[in-house]
């Protein structure tokens, strides 16, 4: 989890430095829900990471609610006008979903 608030603060920053505050605060936000809660991005990686542990149908569906969670972070981003910063949500996701999620 410790990575994922690191994210949040830097990625505050390079926003706010890119673009402005409120920006930066849409970021910490959006971080918050989707980074630091898990959804989206670090989720589908715990997902695959416990692969053996779903059934087909399962799978198809805690991917496919995933995937629509992270077009509506995508959306929200593009909303804000902070799109740019969608590589932070998809690096820092990677990283939360590695390090945070445990495999069973």
């Amino acid at each position: 989890m410790a990575s994922g608030y690191l994210i949040l603060v830097l990625g505050f920053f390079k926003t706010l430095a890119t673009f402005s505050l409120l920006q930066a605060i849409a970021f910490g936000g959006l971080w918050l829900i989707f980074g630091v809660f898990m959804l989206g991005i670090p989720t589908m990686v715990g997902i695959l990471r416990t692969l053996p542990t779903f059934e087909a149908k399962e799978l198809i569906q805690a991917l496919l609610a995933q995937s629509l969670l992270v077009a509506i972070l995508y959306g929200l981003l593009t909303l804000f006008g902070i799109q740019s910063m969608f590589s932070w949500f998809l690096f820092g996701g990677i990283l939360e979903g590695f390090f945070c999620h445990k495999a069973h």
